[in-house]
């Protein structure tokens, strides 16, 4: 009698699913303030973290909140996000400086955005 044995190769094996705290990407959307004093970041890397945004940003003025925008019911980013300054002087400042710039290997996009 012959026993037959199957190998498993890469092709049966999957990496498990990220596991991402939903809560957490909830209360990074509601602890944004929506300030008239913004910028909108465009292109950014999937990579990027509302955490890098506001630490980014902080180089150039007093950054009150920052947020990346996700796919809802996702935790993907959208490629885009906003940074809330306290002065119209700040904002000016980081479109001056960080318009074209390199984040996490992608030049972004910063403007203010559009009414």
């Amino acid at each position: 009698m012959v026993e037959m044995t199957r190998k498993l190769g890469a092709e049966d094996t999957e990496k498990p699913l990220q596991v991402v705290d939903k809560s957490k990407l909830q209360a990074e959307e509601s602890n944004f303030v929506d300030r008239p004093h913004k910028v909108y970041v465009g292109n950014l890397a999937k990579t990027v973290t509302t955490d890098m945004l506001s630490k980014f940003f902080s180089e150039k003025g007093k950054v009150l909140s920052a947020k990346v925008r996700r796919v809802p019911g996702t935790s993907k980013s959208s490629g885009f996000g906003f940074v809330s300054f306290s002065l119209e002087e700040d904002v000016e400042a980081a479109i001056s400086s960080f318009n074209n710039a390199l984040l996490e290997g992608r030049r972004i996009r910063v403007t203010k955005p559009k009414s």
